[in-house]
């Protein structure tokens, strides 16, 4: 009968090497993940292969640290909104194998909400499995805000721009029409690819262009915060309407006009 001792030997010193390899690969990732710590002042984190545990992360006092091995991450940092979106970019990272990176809502430690742009890369081992996941985030809540105060300041402005009982005007510093609304159209009774093709000068009053083009310089200049004048447009019938103006420049930071 063949003696089958050694065999199971050997299958046994496997299973030791590859485990002694495995965990020196994780010592190694650890002791570059501590350097990471160290040299960033972004949030550092770990997570599992399956990104089921949190094994460690480094809030920055931007979101919560998770010191010990943590199974509810998702439900301590990721909004539940997010949650679907986040889960869903880390399914496709581990399905390929490759860097996961996000835009997402967090649950920052005083409770409120904030924004982070994630970024994570898979640790693999000599047969191409996932060891682990090092981790970075930065807090994007500033930017994030700036845009949707955009977003919210360029929506208002186009629900006055059009207005049905005002009309209004974007004209360039030599008094092109740049664009206009719905109400201007009507009242002078051009079309708007019939208005843009002008100038102002062209449609106001002869004898009200020196009074009107008078203000346009001195708030070009600096010299008053804005202009307001009563004054005469010509419409496209050739009839007279009087117009109650007012307008002043869009500046840059530097003052010049935008």
């Amino acid at each position: 009968m063949p003696d089958i001792a050694p065999e199971h030997e050997r299958a046994r010193s496997a299973d030791i090497d590859e485990r002694t390899r495995i965990e020196a690969a994780l010592r190694q990732s650890e002791e570059r993940f501590r350097a990471l710590v160290t040299a960033t002042s972004d949030v550092v984190y770990r997570v599992s292969p399956d990104w089921t545990e949190m094994r460690y992360l480094r809030g920055r006092d931007f979101i919560p640290d998770t010191e010990s091995p943590n199974r509810t991450w998702l439900d301590k940092y990721i909004h539940p909104d997010d949650q679907p979106h986040v889960m869903a970019a880390i399914n496709e990272a581990i399905r390929t194998k490759s860097i996961f990176e996000l835009e997402h809502r967090v649950v920052r430690v005083d409770g409120t909400l904030g924004w982070t742009f994630s970024r994570a890369v898979p640790l693999l081992d000599d047969n191409g499995e996932i060891l682990e996941w090092f981790g970075a985030a930065s807090d994007i809540s500033q930017r994030k805000y700036a845009e949707e105060a955009l977003r919210q300041s360029e929506r208002r402005y186009r629900a006055y721009f059009n207005l049905p009982i005002t009309g209004i005007a974007i004209t360039s510093s030599d008094k092109k029409w740049v664009e206009v609304n719905p109400a201007l159209c009507d009242l002078l009774g051009y079309t708007r690819e019939e208005l843009i093709s002008k100038t102002w000068s062209e449609l106001t009053f002869p004898e009200d262009r020196e009074p009107d083009f008078a203000q346009f310089r001195r708030v070009l200049a600096g010299e008053i915060d804005g202009y307001a004048l009563e004054k005469r447009f010509i419409r496209k019938d050739q009839s007279i309407i009087w117009v109650d103006l007012s307008g002043n420049c869009v500046r840059s930071e530097s003052g010049e006009v935008a």
